[in-house]
């Protein structure tokens, strides 16, 4: 593992193309894995129990640990910066007899769906996964005292990325 010092010029940037829009909500060893959308609402809204919600998250961490850097950071405190790309239609995106449907929008197509309900998930998922892999010791405030999301437009899912910002603050 690396040992990493930031200064106040050095940002670590981490990319992940082609981030999963739905993950395995079952973990079975003998049937086809059921999936759910990725986003706060369907995650946290009572729809699924606390068993099945663990089982996603975890899915969602072990994604996100096998992509990160084998680093340590060593400055704290930090600002966590999570970029997503996504269509602007990400919200119409489904999953269809184990494939991911979505449609090119049209030329006048207006987002109507809420930033925060893709963002908040994957931020507390990256978070904790930061932790868990030891690039930071915790993701608590002594830290992490900073934190932004943003969502970025692209043409197609194909092109769709999640981008994790660390910096010292």
């Amino acid at each position: 593992m690396t040992k990493l010092t930031l200064n106040n010029t050095k940002v670590v940037t981490i990319k992940i193309k082609k981030f999963p829009l739905h993950i395995e909500k079952t973990n079975n060893k003998f049937a086809v894995n059921k999936f759910i959308k990725i986003n706060n609402q369907s995650i946290y809204n009572g729809a699924i129990n606390r068993f099945t919600r663990n089982t996603v998250v975890g899915n969602l961490h072990e994604f996100i640990i096998s992509k990160l850097p084998d680093i340590q950071i060593l400055d704290y405190p930090l600002r966590v910066t999570v970029i997503i790309k996504t269509v602007i239609n990400h919200g119409s995106i489904s999953r269809r007899n184990g494939k991911t449907t979505w449609k090119e929008p049209k030329l006048d197509y207006e987002p109507n769906w809420d930033e925060d309900n893709l963002t908040g998930i994957w931020v507390k998922v990256i978070r904790d996964s930061l932790s868990l892999k030891g690039v930071i010791p915790d993701d608590n405030v002594k830290f992490i005292r900073e934190g932004a999301t943003k969502i970025k437009f692209v043409d197609t899912i194909e092109d769709r990325e999640l981008i994790i910002k660390i910096e010292r603050i």
